[in-house]
């Protein structure tokens, strides 16, 4: 059986509330320049959780 591409992939674009919860838009010249005004990102901001944060940094879909 072949291979799915990416762009075959359906995507959803999330809800507007959720976007507006989660969507971190930071000017790329103060992150360079001066990270210190950027906030942080922590689980307690994003989850309510104390838990920390794991990335998993991949080319797959998570499946």
């Amino acid at each position: 059986m072949p291979r799915l591409k990416v762009n075959r992939f359906r995507v959803r674009q999330p809800a507007p509330e959720v976007l507006a919860f989660y969507l971190r838009v930071v000017d790329l010249h103060d992150l360079h320049f001066a990270p210190e005004t950027i906030p942080p990102l922590s689980p307690q901001a994003l989850f309510g959780s104390d838990q920390p944060m794991v990335f998993d940094l991949g080319c797959g879909r998570g499946e």
